[in-house]
């Protein structure tokens, strides 16, 4: 049996406000999720993202808007 740390959470306490992480595996709850997988490279390489909590520096990048139908 393997095991080990699937999310892997950084944080400089002298800059909380941009911690670093990644996701073992990825983001995809689902077996049948594009995103299952698309984080491994990252973990398994030892890369990690950024996590910004600073309003200021965030960028949308979509907005989704949901119509009754």
């Amino acid at each position: 049996m393997y095991h080990g740390p699937a999310y892997r959470l950084i944080v400089d306490l002298a800059d909380p406000e941009h911690a670093r992480f990644v996701i073992a595996g990825g983001n995809g709850g689902r077996p049948d999720s594009p995103f299952i997988a698309n984080q491994y490279p990252q973990w398994r390489d030892g890369e990690y993202t950024t996590l910004s909590l600073v309003r200021a520096e965030l960028d949308v990048e979509r907005t989704v808007s949901i119509a009754p139908g």
